[in-house]
C-alpha cells in the first residue's frame, strides 16, 4: 500500500530556551525564526496510507493540532508558556491521478491558550528566565523536552544530561556529587536522603552502562518515570531559589554538614519537595 506524507507547520510563540533543539525527534522540527526571538516554527510529520482527498486532508489536520498541542503542553510543563497557530498544511508525496494531487493549504488556527492567561505566564516565566541560573535551566530545560519526545536510551541520557546541566561543576565523581547534591536538596530527613542518594546513584550507574557500552541495558519504564520526576522537580527547584547555580551548589554541599542552612533553602521550595515526595512514594 502506498503512504503519503504530509507536513503541518505551526507558528509557536512564547518565550524559547537558549539552547533551542533545532530536530526534537523524527516527527517534530522546531526552527527559530532570527527576526523574532520569541517566535518559531514548528513543523509536524504525519505518514498516511490513504489516498489524497477532502476528507484525507481534514483528518490530516486534526491529527497534526492534536500533535501540536502534545508539543506545546509537554514543552510547558512548567509554566504553560507556549501558544501555536496554524501557518500550513504540505501533501509533500506527490499523487497526480487525483484533485488533491498536490496540496498547500494556507490555516489560521486559534490560540492554545486564552490571551490573559498567556500574558500571564508568559510575564512569569521572563522573570523566571531573568534569574541568574537562566543557563544552566535553559540547558537543563532543553534536554528534558528532548527526552520526551525520544525513546529509551536517548531519553534517560537526556535526563540524566538535564541532571548534570544543574547539579554538576566538575568532570570528577559526577555519580557520587551529583547524588549527594539531588539528596541534600530535596532530603528533609537521613532516612529521605539515604533513598534518594540511593535512586540517583543506581540511575547514574545505568547512565554510565550505556555510554561505557559495558554489556546490554535495560532502563524500565520505573527507572525512566523516576528519573523524570527527579529531573522536572530539579528544574523547579532551581527556578525558584533564583540565585547563580555556584551559589546554589554552595549551599547545597553546605546544608550536607549544616542543619540550618539546609532547612533555610528547603524552606523556599517546600511546595517543590511535597510534589516529589508525593509522586516518589518510598521518601512520604
Amino acid at each position: 500500500m502506498s503512504t503519503f506524507e504530509w507536513k503541518a507547520r505551526f507558528i509557536v510563540e512564547g518565550v524559547l530556551p537558549t539552547n533551542l533543539p533545532q530536530r526534537i525527534c523524527d516527527r517534530f522540527v522546531l526552527e527559530e525564526r532570527k527576526e523574532e526571538k520569541s517566535k518559531a516554527i514548528l513543523s509536524v510529520r504525519i505518514i498516511r496510507g490513504h489516498v489524497p482527498s477532502q476528507q484525507e486532508f481534514d483528518e490530516v489536520r486534526a491529527i497534526a493540532r492534536k500533535e501540536a498541542t502534545k508539543f506545546t503542553k509537554a514543552y510547558s510543563v512548567f509554566l504553560g508558556r507556549l501558544r501555536f497557530r496554524e501557518l500550513s498544511i504540505d501533501q509533500i508525496t506527490p499523487y497526480r491521478r487525483e484533485r488533491f494531487a498536490s496540496m498547500t493549504v494556507q490555516v489560521r488556527g486559534e490560540l492554545a491558550i486564552s490571551e490573559e492567561d498567556w500574558k500571564n505566564k508568559k510575564r512569569a516565566f521572563e522573570e523566571i528566565l531573568e534569574t541568574p541560573s537562566r543557563r544552566s535551566v535553559s540547558l537543563a530545560m532543553a534536554h528534558y523536552h528532548l527526552a520526551l519526545w525520544t525513546e529509551p536510551p536517548s531519553s534517560f541520557m537526556n535526563l540524566m544530561i538535564c541532571l548534570e546541566a544543574l547539579f554538576n561543576d566538575s568532570p570528577q565523581e559526577l555519580r557520587y556529587r551529583i547524588s549527594h547534591r539531588v539528596a541534600n536538596i530535596f532530603g528533609k530527613t537521613e532516612g529521605k536522603r539515604a533513598r534518594i542518594f540511593d535512586h540517583i546513584q543506581k540511575l547514574y550507574k545505568k547512565r554510565n552502562d550505556v555510554v561505557h557500552g559495558i554489556r546490554p541495558v535495560m532502563i524500565s519504564k520505573e527507572e525512566e518515570s523516576l528519573l523524570q520526576i527527579y529531573s522536572q522537580h530539579s528544574i523547579a527547584a532551581f527556578m525558584k531559589l533564583q540565585q547563580e547555580k555556584k551559589n546554589i551548589l554552595t549551599k547545597v554541599d553546605k546544608a550536607q554538614y549544616n542543619e540550618e542552612i539546609r532547612k533555610a533553602m528547603q524552606s523556599e521550595i517546600q511546595e517543590i519537595i511535597e510534589s516529589l515526595e508525593e509522586k516518589v512514594p518510598s521518601l512520604a
